[in-house]
């Protein structure tokens, strides 16, 4: 479901929104990840960010320490 920007209430900064470009792009850079990744790996555990950020973690061959607190730039 899309964000109704019309009604501005408590944000969830906890699910991850694929359906917004803007969201997509800022959880891509915050995880580190193509945006591809972030959709598999949303697809596979959910929208929650703690549960995709614990799958990539796992699962990414790109993770590295950074990415746990910031980010970090992949170099494809």
């Amino acid at each position: 479901m899309a964000d109704d920007k019309g009604n501005p209430g408590r944000p969830d900064r906890e699910r991850i929104n694929m359906e917004e470009d803007y969201e997509v792009q800022y959880w891509s850079e915050k995880f580190g990840v193509s945006q591809e990744e972030l959709a598999a790996a949303v697809e596979k555990v959910g929208p929650m960010a703690s549960d995709v950020k614990r799958e990539l973690k796992t699962h990414s061959p790109y993770w590295t320490k950074e990415n746990d607190t910031h980010g970090a730039n992949r170099k494809t």
